[in-house]
Protein backbone atom coordinates (compact mmCIF):
# COMPACT_ATOMS: atom_id res chain seq x y z
CA UNK A 1 0.00 0.00 0.00
CA UNK A 2 2.78 2.42 0.92
CA UNK A 3 4.59 1.58 -2.32
CA UNK A 4 1.51 2.64 -4.30
CA UNK A 5 1.31 5.91 -2.41
CA UNK A 6 5.00 6.59 -3.01
CA UNK A 7 4.55 5.74 -6.71
CA UNK A 8 1.69 8.26 -6.99
CA UNK A 9 3.69 10.94 -5.20
CA UNK A 10 6.83 10.33 -7.28
CA UNK A 11 5.36 9.92 -10.79
CA UNK A 12 1.62 10.39 -11.33
CA UNK A 13 1.01 13.61 -9.35
CA UNK A 14 4.06 15.47 -10.86
CA UNK A 15 2.91 14.36 -14.32
CA UNK A 16 -0.61 15.69 -13.70
CA UNK A 17 0.79 18.97 -12.38
CA UNK A 18 3.06 19.31 -15.44
CA UNK A 19 0.17 18.52 -17.80
CA UNK A 20 -2.03 21.12 -16.05
CA UNK A 21 0.67 23.79 -16.34
CA UNK A 22 1.12 22.93 -20.04
CA UNK A 23 -2.62 23.22 -20.74
CA UNK A 24 -2.83 26.56 -18.91
CA UNK A 25 0.17 27.90 -20.85
CA UNK A 26 -1.35 26.91 -24.20
CA UNK A 27 -4.69 28.44 -23.24
CA UNK A 28 -3.05 31.73 -22.22
CA UNK A 29 -1.09 31.89 -25.46
CA UNK A 30 -4.26 31.25 -27.50
CA UNK A 31 -6.13 34.02 -25.69
CA UNK A 32 -3.23 36.42 -26.23
CA UNK A 33 -3.16 35.71 -29.96
CA UNK A 34 -6.93 36.00 -30.30
CA UNK A 35 -6.91 39.34 -28.49
CA UNK A 36 -4.06 40.52 -30.70
CA UNK A 37 -6.06 39.71 -33.82
CA UNK A 38 -9.10 41.55 -32.47
CA UNK A 39 -7.24 44.80 -31.84
CA UNK A 40 -5.55 44.88 -35.25
CA UNK A 41 -6.89 47.79 -37.32
CA UNK A 42 -9.23 46.81 -40.15
CA UNK A 43 -7.86 47.11 -43.67
CA UNK A 44 -9.72 49.87 -45.50
CA UNK A 45 -8.91 48.58 -48.98
CA UNK A 46 -11.67 46.18 -50.16
CA UNK A 47 -11.04 43.01 -52.21
CA UNK A 48 -10.61 43.41 -55.96
CA UNK A 49 -13.90 43.60 -57.84
CA UNK A 50 -15.98 44.65 -54.85
CA UNK A 51 -18.68 47.29 -55.22
CA UNK A 52 -19.71 49.91 -52.69
CA UNK A 53 -23.03 51.62 -53.18
CA UNK A 54 -23.16 50.31 -56.75
CA UNK A 55 -19.75 51.86 -57.59
CA UNK A 56 -16.97 49.49 -58.67
CA UNK A 57 -13.86 49.61 -56.51
CA UNK A 58 -10.66 49.53 -58.62
CA UNK A 59 -7.71 47.30 -57.91
CA UNK A 60 -4.74 48.87 -56.11
CA UNK A 61 -2.69 51.23 -58.31
CA UNK A 62 -5.61 51.59 -60.75
CA UNK A 63 -7.09 54.63 -59.07
CA UNK A 64 -8.41 57.32 -61.45
CA UNK A 65 -6.62 60.63 -61.89
CA UNK A 66 -8.04 64.05 -62.69
CA UNK A 67 -6.46 67.36 -63.66
CA UNK A 68 -6.96 71.08 -63.08
CA UNK A 69 -5.60 73.78 -65.40
CA UNK A 70 -5.16 76.79 -63.12
CA UNK A 71 -4.83 80.50 -63.85
CA UNK A 72 -4.09 83.59 -61.75
CA UNK A 73 -5.95 86.73 -62.87
CA UNK A 74 -6.49 85.14 -66.27
CA UNK A 75 -2.89 84.01 -66.77
CA UNK A 76 -2.31 80.26 -66.97
CA UNK A 77 0.23 79.02 -64.41
CA UNK A 78 0.12 75.25 -64.98
CA UNK A 79 -1.55 71.97 -64.26
CA UNK A 80 -2.30 69.98 -61.11
CA UNK A 81 -2.96 66.23 -61.32
CA UNK A 82 -4.74 64.46 -58.45
CA UNK A 83 -4.93 60.72 -57.75
CA UNK A 84 -8.32 59.76 -56.30
CA UNK A 85 -8.49 57.10 -53.56
CA UNK A 86 -11.30 55.16 -55.26
CA UNK A 87 -9.99 51.96 -53.64
CA UNK A 88 -10.88 53.44 -50.24
CA UNK A 89 -13.75 55.93 -50.71
CA UNK A 90 -15.24 55.18 -54.18
CA UNK A 91 -18.45 57.20 -53.76
CA UNK A 92 -16.58 60.35 -52.72
CA UNK A 93 -14.10 59.91 -55.56
CA UNK A 94 -16.80 59.34 -58.17
CA UNK A 95 -18.43 62.59 -57.10
CA UNK A 96 -15.15 64.50 -57.56
CA UNK A 97 -14.26 62.75 -60.83
CA UNK A 98 -17.65 63.52 -62.40
CA UNK A 99 -17.44 67.15 -61.25
CA UNK A 100 -14.10 67.38 -63.07
CA UNK A 101 -15.48 66.00 -66.36
CA UNK A 102 -18.83 67.80 -66.21
CA UNK A 103 -20.53 64.66 -67.53
CA UNK A 104 -23.59 64.86 -65.24
CA UNK A 105 -25.09 67.98 -66.80
CA UNK A 106 -26.99 70.41 -64.60
CA UNK A 107 -27.76 69.90 -60.91
CA UNK A 108 -30.73 70.85 -58.74
CA UNK A 109 -29.37 74.38 -58.51
CA UNK A 110 -29.69 74.78 -62.26
CA UNK A 111 -25.92 75.21 -62.60
CA UNK A 112 -23.68 72.72 -64.47
CA UNK A 113 -22.15 70.12 -62.15
CA UNK A 114 -18.67 71.13 -63.23
CA UNK A 115 -15.58 72.69 -61.66
CA UNK A 116 -14.60 74.52 -64.87
CA UNK A 117 -14.37 78.31 -64.38
CA UNK A 118 -14.88 77.99 -60.61
CA UNK A 119 -12.36 79.63 -58.28
CA UNK A 120 -10.35 78.95 -55.13
CA UNK A 121 -12.29 81.24 -52.80
CA UNK A 122 -10.34 80.61 -49.55
CA UNK A 123 -6.55 80.43 -49.26
CA UNK A 124 -4.71 80.42 -45.92
CA UNK A 125 -0.89 80.14 -46.14
CA UNK A 126 0.52 77.30 -44.06
CA UNK A 127 -2.87 75.59 -43.99
CA UNK A 128 -4.75 74.94 -47.25
CA UNK A 129 -6.35 76.22 -50.48
CA UNK A 130 -10.12 75.69 -50.82
CA UNK A 131 -12.38 75.62 -53.89
CA UNK A 132 -15.26 73.76 -55.51
CA UNK A 133 -18.12 76.25 -54.97
CA UNK A 134 -19.30 76.46 -58.59
CA UNK A 135 -22.80 77.71 -57.70
CA UNK A 136 -21.96 80.84 -55.66
CA UNK A 137 -18.18 81.12 -55.67
CA UNK A 138 -17.90 82.36 -52.08
CA UNK A 139 -17.89 79.17 -50.00
CA UNK A 140 -21.63 79.11 -49.24
CA UNK A 141 -22.67 77.00 -52.22
CA UNK A 142 -21.77 73.88 -54.14
CA UNK A 143 -23.60 70.68 -54.98
CA UNK A 144 -22.75 66.99 -55.29
CA UNK A 145 -23.75 64.68 -58.15
CA UNK A 146 -25.94 62.78 -55.66
CA UNK A 147 -28.04 65.79 -54.74
CA UNK A 148 -27.19 68.71 -52.51
CA UNK A 149 -24.99 66.78 -50.02
CA UNK A 150 -24.01 63.20 -49.11
CA UNK A 151 -22.76 61.38 -46.02
CA UNK A 152 -19.17 60.95 -44.82
CA UNK A 153 -18.13 57.73 -46.52
CA UNK A 154 -15.24 56.59 -44.30
CA UNK A 155 -12.42 57.77 -42.06
CA UNK A 156 -10.59 54.43 -42.16
CA UNK A 157 -7.01 54.11 -43.41
CA UNK A 158 -5.76 56.90 -45.64
CA UNK A 159 -9.27 58.42 -45.83
CA UNK A 160 -8.79 59.72 -42.29
CA UNK A 161 -5.22 61.04 -42.41
CA UNK A 162 -4.36 64.62 -43.37
CA UNK A 163 -0.67 63.88 -43.82
CA UNK A 164 0.52 67.18 -45.28
CA UNK A 165 1.26 69.03 -48.51
CA UNK A 166 -0.83 67.75 -51.42
CA UNK A 167 -3.46 65.95 -49.37
CA UNK A 168 -6.95 66.48 -50.91
CA UNK A 169 -10.00 66.40 -48.62
CA UNK A 170 -13.71 67.26 -48.60
CA UNK A 171 -14.81 70.55 -47.05
CA UNK A 172 -18.05 70.41 -45.08
CA UNK A 173 -20.36 72.33 -42.77
CA UNK A 174 -20.49 69.52 -40.21
CA UNK A 175 -20.91 65.73 -40.23
CA UNK A 176 -22.43 64.22 -43.40
CA UNK A 177 -22.65 67.51 -45.34
CA UNK A 178 -20.29 66.78 -48.25
CA UNK A 179 -21.10 68.61 -51.48
CA UNK A 180 -18.57 69.77 -54.06
CA UNK A 181 -16.22 71.95 -51.99
CA UNK A 182 -12.76 70.55 -51.32
CA UNK A 183 -9.39 71.71 -50.06
CA UNK A 184 -5.75 70.86 -50.75
CA UNK A 185 -3.50 70.88 -47.68
CA UNK A 186 -0.24 72.81 -47.75
CA UNK A 187 0.85 71.50 -44.32
CA UNK A 188 0.03 68.56 -42.00
CA UNK A 189 -3.40 69.08 -40.40
CA UNK A 190 -3.94 66.16 -37.99
CA UNK A 191 -6.67 68.09 -36.15
CA UNK A 192 -8.89 67.46 -39.21
CA UNK A 193 -8.52 63.66 -39.01
CA UNK A 194 -11.92 62.04 -38.54
CA UNK A 195 -13.67 65.31 -39.38
CA UNK A 196 -13.08 65.63 -43.13
CA UNK A 197 -12.87 62.73 -45.61
CA UNK A 198 -9.49 62.51 -47.38
CA UNK A 199 -10.05 61.23 -50.93
CA UNK A 200 -6.87 61.94 -52.89
CA UNK A 201 -3.40 63.42 -53.23
CA UNK A 202 -1.58 65.67 -55.68
CA UNK A 203 0.77 63.58 -57.84
CA UNK A 204 1.83 66.33 -60.24
CA UNK A 205 2.00 70.11 -59.97
CA UNK A 206 2.70 70.44 -56.26
CA UNK A 207 4.69 73.57 -57.12
CA UNK A 208 1.48 75.03 -58.60
CA UNK A 209 -0.29 74.42 -55.29
CA UNK A 210 2.51 76.25 -53.46
CA UNK A 211 2.32 79.11 -55.97
CA UNK A 212 -1.44 79.44 -55.39
CA UNK A 213 -0.85 79.41 -51.62
CA UNK A 214 1.24 82.57 -51.93
CA UNK A 215 -1.85 84.52 -53.00
CA UNK A 216 -3.60 83.76 -49.70
CA UNK A 217 -4.03 85.77 -46.51
CA UNK A 218 -4.60 85.06 -42.80
CA UNK A 219 -8.31 85.80 -43.28
CA UNK A 220 -8.48 83.40 -46.22
CA UNK A 221 -9.40 86.05 -48.81
CA UNK A 222 -7.26 85.57 -51.95
CA UNK A 223 -5.22 88.53 -53.22
CA UNK A 224 -5.88 87.45 -56.83
CA UNK A 225 -8.54 85.51 -58.71
CA UNK A 226 -7.42 81.86 -58.86
CA UNK A 227 -9.52 80.00 -61.43
CA UNK A 228 -9.82 76.43 -62.70
CA UNK A 229 -9.70 77.17 -66.45
CA UNK A 230 -10.23 73.57 -67.47
CA UNK A 231 -10.50 70.18 -65.82
CA UNK A 232 -11.14 66.55 -66.69
CA UNK A 233 -10.03 62.97 -66.19
CA UNK A 234 -6.59 61.67 -67.14
CA UNK A 235 -6.95 58.56 -69.30
CA UNK A 236 -4.60 55.56 -69.21
CA UNK A 237 -2.50 55.41 -72.44
CA UNK A 238 -4.28 52.37 -73.92
CA UNK A 239 -7.73 53.82 -73.38
CA UNK A 240 -6.63 57.15 -74.82
CA UNK A 241 -5.22 55.46 -77.96
CA UNK A 242 -8.66 53.98 -78.68
CA UNK A 243 -10.09 57.50 -78.90
CA UNK A 244 -8.51 59.34 -81.88
CA UNK A 245 -9.82 62.77 -80.86
CA UNK A 246 -8.21 62.48 -77.45
CA UNK A 247 -5.01 60.88 -78.74
CA UNK A 248 -4.50 63.85 -81.06
CA UNK A 249 -4.19 66.21 -78.09
CA UNK A 250 -0.62 67.50 -77.59
CA UNK A 251 1.44 65.00 -75.53
CA UNK A 252 -1.09 64.64 -72.67
CA UNK A 253 -3.81 62.02 -73.18
CA UNK A 254 -6.88 63.26 -71.36
CA UNK A 255 -10.61 63.42 -71.64
CA UNK A 256 -11.26 67.02 -72.44
CA UNK A 257 -14.26 68.45 -70.64
CA UNK A 258 -17.25 69.36 -72.85
CA UNK A 259 -17.40 72.89 -74.21
CA UNK A 260 -19.72 75.05 -72.13
CA UNK A 261 -20.86 77.32 -74.97
CA UNK A 262 -23.14 75.58 -77.54
CA UNK A 263 -22.55 76.14 -81.21
CA UNK A 264 -24.33 79.21 -82.60
CA UNK A 265 -27.88 78.40 -83.60
CA UNK A 266 -28.22 77.41 -87.22
CA UNK A 267 -24.49 77.19 -87.91
CA UNK A 268 -24.29 73.41 -87.77
CA UNK A 269 -25.12 71.68 -91.09
CA UNK A 270 -25.44 74.81 -93.29
CA UNK A 271 -22.72 73.82 -95.83
CA UNK A 272 -24.32 70.40 -96.34
CA UNK A 273 -27.73 72.00 -96.82
CA UNK A 274 -26.42 74.33 -99.53
CA UNK A 275 -24.78 71.40 -101.31
CA UNK A 276 -28.07 69.47 -101.34
CA UNK A 277 -29.91 72.48 -102.82
CA UNK A 278 -27.29 72.93 -105.54
CA UNK A 279 -27.51 69.23 -106.45
CA UNK A 280 -31.29 69.52 -106.65
CA UNK A 281 -31.03 72.48 -109.07
CA UNK A 282 -28.55 70.59 -111.27
CA UNK A 283 -30.91 67.62 -111.40
CA UNK A 284 -33.81 69.85 -112.52
CA UNK A 285 -31.71 71.34 -115.33
CA UNK A 286 -30.64 67.89 -116.51
CA UNK A 287 -34.23 66.61 -116.58
CA UNK A 288 -35.32 69.72 -118.50
CA UNK A 289 -32.63 69.11 -121.15
CA UNK A 290 -33.66 65.46 -121.50
CA UNK A 291 -37.31 66.47 -121.89
CA UNK A 292 -36.41 69.02 -124.58
CA UNK A 293 -34.41 66.40 -126.53
CA UNK A 294 -37.29 63.91 -126.35
CA UNK A 295 -39.74 66.52 -127.66
CA UNK A 296 -37.34 67.37 -130.51
CA UNK A 297 -36.95 63.68 -131.47
CA UNK A 298 -40.71 63.19 -131.40
CA UNK A 299 -41.17 66.18 -133.72
CA UNK A 300 -38.55 64.83 -136.19
CA UNK A 301 -40.27 61.43 -136.28
CA UNK A 302 -43.59 63.08 -137.10
CA UNK A 303 -41.98 65.03 -139.97
CA UNK A 304 -40.35 61.86 -141.39
CA UNK A 305 -43.65 59.96 -141.32
CA UNK A 306 -45.28 62.73 -143.31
Amino acid sequence: MLSIVFFLLDYIIPFLLFFGVLVQSCRSKFLFLSNKVQIMPSISRPPKGEKRGGIAVPAPNNNPKVFFQISVDGKDIGEVVIELYADTVPKTCENFRALCTGEKGKGKSGKPLWFKNSCFHRIIPGFMIQGGDFTRGNGTGGESIYGTTFRDESFAGKAGKHTGLGCVSMANAGPNTNGSQFFICTAPTPHLNGVHVVFGRVVKGIEIVKQVERYGSPSGKPRARITINNCGEVLPPREAESKPAVAAAPKREKVKAPQSAPAPSGSVGQPAKRAREENRDDEKERMARIKAKREKLAKLRQEMNL
